[in-house]
Formats: C-alpha cells, sequence, structure tokens
C-alpha cells in the first residue's frame, strides 16, 4: 500500500462521539483472542489458508463469529501504515496468493 494511501479512513486520535482516547486503551482479553484465533486457524488451515476472523468481545472473554475467506488487505495495513509485503506476512501472500 502506498505510504499516505488510506482510502476513506481518516486517523482520529478519540472517539468522535464519546471523544474516548484511543491512546493507551487496551483490548480485553487480547491473549484470549489471540488464541482463539490461531486455534481456529490452526483447525481449518486445510480448507482456509488464509482468512480475516471476526471475533466479539463478550463479559465472559472473547467469541469468535466467523471467518471470512476474502478479507480486506487494506484494513490489515492501516495500523501498521506499510503494505503487507513489508512485514512477515509476506513469506504467506507469495505462497497462496
Amino acid at each position: 500500500m502506498p505510504k499516505g494511501r488510506t482510502l476513506w479512513v481518516r486517523w482520529v486520535t478519540s472517539h468522535p462521539h464519546s471523544q474516548i482516547a484511543f491512546t493507551g486503551l487496551s483490548i480485553p482479553y487480547w491473549r484470549e483472542i489471540l488464541q482463539l484465533v490461531h486455534n481456529a486457524h490452526k483447525h481449518w488451515l486445510k480448507h482456509l489458508p488464509s482468512a480475516g476472523w471476526d471475533v466479539a468481545i463478550l463479559p465472559t472473554g472473547p467469541t469468535l463469529i466467523e471467518a471470512n475467506p476474502i478479507w480486506c488487505a487494506y484494513v490489515a495495513q492501516l495500523p501498521n501504515q506499510k503494505g503487507l509485503l513489508n512485514t512477515p506476512f509476506k513469506k504467506h501472500i507469495l505462497e497462496e496468493w
């Protein structure tokens, strides 16, 4: 993704309505989310070599909603402001796509 290209996304530092700041905000159950998605990917690897995972965070912890075999690469690239070919994911992209 070319540097600075964000399509329809604009960068903000706080929620536009509540004004809650994003800096320093942590995602609850983050380790559990990573483990859940990792386990799901291992289970479905034969059928889904690449997937975008939708996860909901409930009061009791994360739950898997769905896997998307066609996922939006732009969303994965925006947080780090660099293309996927500039990450460890490059090897997977070249193998699968």
